[in-house]
C-alpha cells in the first residue's frame, strides 16, 4: 500500500463521518460501490483522479482537500508546516464550524500574546 494512498483514504473517511454519511451512502452519492469506497479508504486501491473528484464532489468539497498536503508545493519551513497542518485541519470543517474555530484561534492567539 502506498502511503499516500492510506493518507487520501484516512482524509475521506475523516471528511464522510463528518459529514455523517456511512460508505453505502458515500458510495450512491458518488456512483461507486460501497466495497470500493471501503477499499478507498483503507488505501488499498489505486484511484483514478475522476473517481477522487466524484467522492469529492460527493462530499461537497474540493478535490485538493482530499490531499493530506498542500498540492502547490510541499512545506519547506517549521512554520509552513504546521500553517499547512492547521489548514488542513479547518479546511475539512463546514463553514460554521470554520467560522467557530476561526473565532476560537482569534481569542487564543490574544490570551498567548497577553502572557508573553
Amino acid at each position: 500500500m502506498s502511503p499516500l494512498l492510506v493518507e487520501i483514504g484516512k482524509k475521506i473517511r475523516e471528511l464522510r463521518k463528518s459529514k455523517e454519511l456511512t460508505q453505502e451512502r458515500l458510495a450512491e452519492k458518488a456512483d461507486l460501490h460501497p466495497t470500493y469506497v471501503g477499499s478507498i479508504e483503507r488505501g488499498e486501491v489505486n484511484v483514478s483522479i475522476n473517481t477522487l473528484q466524484k467522492t469529492a464532489d460527493a462530499l461537497e468539497v474540493t478535490i485538493e482537500t482530499l490531499f493530506p498536503f498542500d498540492l502547490r508545493k510541499e512545506p519547506t519551513t517549521e512554520t509552513e508546516l504546521l500553517t499547512s497542518q492547521i489548514l488542513g485541519l479547518v479546511r475539512s470543517e463546514p463553514p460554521h464550524i470554520q467560522k467557530v474555530l476561526l473565532n476560537v484561534l482569534k481569542s487564543l492567539i490574544a490570551e498567548l500574546r497577553k502572557m508573553g
